[in-house]
């Protein structure tokens, strides 16, 4: 159960040797390639008819007159990376007022190789939206489900704060389609984008591996890992596809700073908050009744590392004292 881009991408490198000992569903290598960089995946997006933020080259931004966007090219050895401490911190994307913002950043001209820049598709989280699913080997969807970010830290570029799963079928359909033209085979999600001004849909990005959503998708009734696992061991193809969406999931730290953000811009106000968090069924990123221990070991380790910091104080603290 690969959930990371490195895994993924581990993956790939060897999966001739791999499928000699293990049941995989993976995307052709065409397909895969083109979705583990930004710049791979514009150009395949492209070819197979998916519509996409148009990609400004460096060269062109000084003449671009709105907002732009700046992404990492890849995502493989991200965490704790030069670039995303320096440059992107919890962001996964950089906003810009035009090109020449862009430009004016020296942080930007340093790495200027490792980005990519588009147009930015108009409108807020509130524009974001997400299509999950699996399919088989040709391409056909076994299992999907929609999802909503309804708030992510940093506002309108960060990661998932609060988020819920929705019905729509004019975006289902949408997904389906999108991920029929490139094909996309074993799990997936899709990012997408409704410009708020001409209500086009726009694909931001594809992922070919599971992701946090299918703990919620789990929650409401729609278990797209164990689908996967009973078609790839089994040939199971599910029978009920329906699924709740009275249930939302939360990282509380990262909605906490959400909030605070967008309660200092005048978008949300405390009481809002809490009761958008109080009246409703969720379920947490680290949190369970039915198993606390993984809450219990992130206080254990926030306490070892408070210890590690004084320890290291408490050397130093002789020295400047005198």
């Amino acid at each position: 159960m690969y959930g990371e881009d490195y895994l993924l991408e581990l993956i790939y490198m060897h999966r001739e040797r791999l499928q000699q000992k293990f049941l995989l569903l993976l995307c052709d290598p065409v397909v895969a390639t083109g979705l583990l960089t930004k710049d791979r995946f514009d150009k395949l997006a492209r070819e197979r008819g998916v519509p996409v933020p148009r990609s400004l080259e460096w060269d062109m931004l000084s003449d671009i007159e709105g907002p732009v966007l700046a992404k990492p090219r890849s995502k493989c050895n991200w965490h704790h990376s030069p670039l995303q401490s320096r440059l992107f911190g919890r962001s996964k994307a950089l906003a810009f007022e035009n090109g020449r913002a862009v430009m004016a950043q020296p942080s930007v001209w340093s790495f200027r190789e490792q980005l990519v820049f588009q147009e930015y598709i108009r409108g807020d989280d509130r524009q974001l939206w997400s299509f999950h699913g699996v399919s088989d080997e040709q391409g056909k969807i076994l299992a999907s489900f929609l999802g909503r970010k309804l708030r992510t830290w940093p506002p309108f570029t960060g990661e998932s704060s609060f988020i819920e799963m929705i019905q729509n079928e004019e975006l289902a359909a949408f997904g389906r389609r999108m991920a029929e033209q490139l094909p996309l085979k074993g799990p997936f999600k899709i990012d997408l984008k409704t410009d708020v001004e001409s209500g086009r849909h726009f694909v931001l990005e594809v992922n070919a591996r599971f992701n946090l959503w299918h703990c919620l998708g789990a929650a409401n009734g729609l278990n797209l890992m164990e689908i996967a696992y009973d078609y790839v061991l089994a040939g199971k193809r599910p029978s009920a596809l329906s699924y709740r969406t009275d249930t939302r999931w939360l990282c509380l730290p990262l909605d906490w700073r959400a909030y605070r953000a967008l309660s200092r811009q005048g978008q949300l106000t405390l009481a809002d908050w809490v009761s958008s968090i109080l009246f409703t069924r969720t379920v947490y990123n680290v949190f369970a009744w039915s198993d606390p221990a993984p809450l219990a070991m992130t206080f254990v380790r926030k306490v070892r590392k408070l210890f590690r910091l004084m320890k290291v104080w408490w050397r130093q603290w002789p020295s400047t004292a005198s």
